[in-house]
């Protein structure tokens, strides 16, 4: 059986370059076909990762063997009858996030996907690898080691793209949770209290795996990189990655931001990496992936994040409110929803949800967000009223854990409506193709189900004007000391007045404005129905163009407990977060 073993090596950190060798033995074909992955798994966006390839070559006890490129990311080596061949080539790495690969003086970290070749229909193949660091630079990756021959190992390729690498001078933690040791593998710096983040990491572990009844794993890595700017985070089956602003962790906000990060890619060990839908595992590394249900495996876990630390003490109630309110935000100020639903959301990741533009706050809604707040928190909530409590999302998800995360086997998303229904003895037909096939919002009193109301609110500061706050539908920038349009709402005074994106904003009523003035403010020097004068540039030549305002929507979303909620909706809102219904302020009575 063909053997491969790969060894990779920073000789040179400023360079950016990994240099890569593929020792490829016991190959019996004429022919060997080369591959490189064109995306990463839990990255729904075609990334070309050969682009980075330089100086590739094949040898043959030291003499070049023939090869032709016949595609963007294929190598076809001519073997020649040799069984035994090695190929080399170098991989730049300077893109800093959670889903390439990066190298600089001070560390590495690569992902698999981006820097190892395969052989084509050969992805079944186990491998050892070699990691040569740079100088006296440690490694931190979920790969299984051997001491004695000093090489990590793989049962296949997909479990090196699962095994990201960090290699550098971080820092190493560990704790352990049933039996299992968790490393804490820290790059960068920050205002945090090391002590803390690691019990709270722990918490979330805790909580999650006493939730389904153990630790699918046998040891787990955080990756966490801080980095300013920088924010984002990947899973994998046994490790994380997620990348934060350290300089953001000394306010509460931020810290919880950070903790819900954590425990939402945590929570992708379950859900993901294991509940999945078929075509998310085995993967085709060179096309496209599809599937309708990421609302459930990135809405759902969106959902459970802030669920996690609520149950395990880490916020209180009254901050899981504003978390869940903050996501209505997100949601119902996007009109974009009524043109694109949870599912249709999902299938169209790959050429939607990482390729923003202009028009993409019209057009698209976030699986992310809309299936946290419709297939999940919607639906938790209005099971558990139906059923007086007795079901609930927990078992929907429990259920597809038992009959397919736990046999690390893909659950067939044509049927994930019947796999639904059946988890919890209810059809749900009416609520999948409202809320998830369709492009409903989730009636607002369905909070009242677990106790709770939504007050619709504006964010803008004087929100008592009787006469309501203007409104254009605009959304600015400043970019090179010139302020401008980013994008124009569908349906919005701004459209109707013929203002377009990117437009250079020079002037309302004839007064010049700065690009650093706060445009909400400065509108509110207006009334809804009042007509302005905006004077712009657009391509360098010089328009005025007569808007006429109108009273704006809510954009804010408070979500509180009822004054006087009964016993079920209290019960309903305990069982979900795991503590006392929360006390309504004093001071909005």
């Amino acid at each position: 059986m063909t053997k491969i073993h790969y060894e990779i090596s920073m000789t040179n950190p400023h360079n950016h370059l990994f240099e890569v060798k593929m020792v490829v033995t016991d190959f019996v074909d004429e022919k060997a076909t080369l591959k490189m992955a064109v995306w990463t798994p839990g990255s729904y966006l075609v990334r070309e990762y050969s682009r980075h390839i330089q100086d590739f070559r094949v040898e043959v006890e030291g003499s070049p063997l023939a090869f032709q490129k016949t595609k963007k990311n294929t190598w076809v080596v001519e073997t020649k009858g040799n069984s035994s061949f090695v190929v080399s080539y170098n991989v730049y790495a300077f893109e800093f996030s959670v889903r390439t690969s990066y190298l600089d003086g001070e560390h590495g970290f690569f992902n698999g996907a981006c820097v190892f070749m395969y052989l084509e229909n050969k992805l079944d193949l186990s491998s050892t690898i070699k990691i040569i660091p740079y100088k006296k630079w440690h490694i931190s990756t979920p790969l299984k080691f051997n001491e004695e021959t000093g090489l990590y190992q793989s049962k296949d390729f997909d479990e090196i793209v699962d095994s990201p690498v960090e290699c550098g001078t971080h820092s190493k933690d560990f704790f352990d949770v049933l039996g299992k040791t968790h490393e804490v593998a820290i790059f960068g710096h920050g205002n945090f209290n090391k002590k803390q983040l690691l019990s709270d990491l722990k918490k979330i572990v805790e909580k999650q795996g006493e939730f389904f009844g153990g630790l699918p794993y046998d040891n787990y890595v955080f990756i966490i990189h801080f980095v300013e700017g920088q924010y984002g985070g990947l899973e994998h089956k046994n490790c994380n990655v997620s990348v934060y602003p350290g300089s953001k962790m000394r306010k509460m906000d931020d810290y919880i931001g950070f903790l819900g990060l954590e425990s939402h890619e945590y929570f992708h060990t379950w859900n993901v990496k294991r509940i999945r839908p078929q075509p998310l595992g085995p993967f085709d590394y060179e096309n496209e992936n599809y599937t309708r249900c990421l609302w459930l495996c990135e809405g759902w876990t969106s959902y459970y994040q802030d669920i996690w630390l609520v149950r395990a003490g880490i916020i209180t109630p009254d901050q899981y409110l504003t978390l869940l309110g903050k996501t209505l935000d997100k949601v119902l100020t996007v009109p974009g929803r009524f043109k694109q639903s949870a599912a249709q959301s999902s299938f169209d990741a790959w050429i939607k949800l990482y390729r923003r533009d202009e028009n993409t706050i019209n057009t698209t809604i976030s699986y992310y967000s809309r299936g946290k707040t419709n297939a999940a928190m919607g639906l938790d909530f209005w099971l558990r009223n139906e059923t007086n409590n007795q079901k609930s999302l927990d078992d929907i998800l429990l259920y597809l854990w038992k009959n397919y995360g736990e046999k690390d086997i893909g659950f067939p998303e044509e049927k994930i409506l019947e796999i639904m229904s059946e988890a919890v003895g209810i059809d749900l037909s009416d609520f999948f193709y409202r809320f998830i096939e369709g492009k409903d919002d989730i009636p607002n009193d369905w909070f009242n189900f677990a106790g709770l109301e939504v007050k619709p609110e504006n964010k803008t500061k004087e929100k008592d004007r009787k006469e309501g706050i203007p409104f254009l539908g605009w959304m600015l920038q400043t970019k090179e000391n010139k302020l401008l349009v980013k994008s124009v709402l569908s349906g919005s005074p701004a459209e109707e007045a013929g203002i377009y994106a990117r437009d250079e904003i020079i002037a309302i009523n004839d007064l010049r404005v700065s690009p650093k003035e706060n445009m909400p403010e400065y509108l509110l020097n207006f009334k809804p129905k009042q007509k302005i004068k905006i004077t712009l540039f657009r391509f360098n030549k010089l328009y005025q163009v007569k808007a006429t305002l109108r009273k704006a929507p809510f954009d804010k979303f408070t979500i509180e407990p009822l004054e006087e909620p009964d016993e079920k909706a209290k019960n309903i809102l305990e069982a979900i977060i795991g503590q006392p219904f929360p006390v309504k302020k004093e001071k909005d009575k």
